[in-house]
């Protein structure tokens, strides 16, 4: 929900043509083009954009609710609102107004246009799947106890990776003598990520059929979180974590910063969402699983 707010904030809303949306940043409160979601629906006459919005809100008041199945219908309700609301109109208005006649001849000739969706919509998008995933994981769960006992073991190893792997990067760059453009590279290393996970998940479902045994965890894993988690406690928990399992290594080896970064931004930002109370701590409750 967080990555939403700031996506209808921060990022043009719209593809900037012959340009990478990211460098129109500073003027998403400027002008049409590089306009961010809210001033696009405010300023620029394109109220369909308010769908978003006001799944975000949903949302919003949805993760202030006590961890039920009810939670997780409003959840779902706010995901679906905000995501179908937004495809429609992506497709039913193009660069020339209207795409189909028939809208056209119930509706009239609409004076605003839009054309593809940039950083922006694309942000909200993925912020409200995560929703809608979120709150169908709340009416089931995916891991089941038995698993949590060799947990704390498969983390540590990830953590010894994921420094490994920075550092040895990091290194290799210095010796080619890139190393003043590491953080350029690194951000189109998570851009070219992220479309990835994009295309891969557009592509799901398109006539190939997996084979059991190739099916990711969530898709065929398991079945119970039984831990009361909020939001804040999770992001809280994971900081910690992260924390934690870097403490392990010496100072002076590089360590991942970005996510734990993003981690932190969210989790400041979350903690102005109304608070609930969850029924049992999520520290006795990992306890109590080994």
């Amino acid at each position: 929900m967080a990555l939403g707010v700031l996506a209808y904030l921060v990022f043009p809303w719209y593809a900037i043509q012959d340009s990478n949306g990211l460098w129109s940043i500073p003027q998403v409160f400027s002008n049409d083009q590089a306009g961010n979601g809210l001033m696009q629906a405010v300023v620029y006459n394109r109220p369909w954009l308010w769908v978003g919005l006001l799944a975000l809100i949903i949302a919003a008041f949805g993760a202030s609710m006590t961890p039920t199945k009810k939670q997780g219908m409003v959840l779902v309700a706010a995901g679906v609102l905000g995501v179908a609301g937004l495809m429609v109109s992506g497709f039913a208005i193009g660069a020339k107004g209207w795409s189909f006649e028939v809208l056209t001849s119930l509706f009239g000739v609409l004076g605003s246009k839009q054309f593809g969706m940039g950083w922006g919509g694309f942000l909200v998008l993925v912020s409200l799947l995560v929703v809608t995933a979120f709150g169908i994981a709340r009416q089931g769960g995916f891991i089941p106890d038995a698993l949590f006992t060799i947990f704390n073991t498969l983390v540590d190893e990830e953590a010894r990776h994921m420094v490994f792997f920075v550092n040895w990067i990091a290194h290799k760059q210095i010796v080619e003598g890139r190393g003043a453009l590491r953080p350029f590279s690194s951000l189109q290393q998570y851009t070219g990520a992220a479309f990835r996970r994009l295309d891969s998940f557009m592509s799901m479902g398109k006539g190939k059929k997996k084979s059991a045994n190739k099916k990711g965890f969530t898709a065929a894993g398991a079945k119970a979180v039984k831990v009361d988690l909020t939001l804040e406690a999770f992001l809280e928990m994971c900081i910690a974590e992260n924390a934690k399992r870097m403490q392990a290594y010496p100072e002076e080896l590089l360590r991942p910063d970005f996510l734990p970064a993003i981690a932190s931004l969210a989790y400041h930002t979350v903690k102005f969402l109304p608070k609930r109370k969850a029924s049992q701590p999520i520290g006795e409750e990992l306890g109590a699983r080994g």
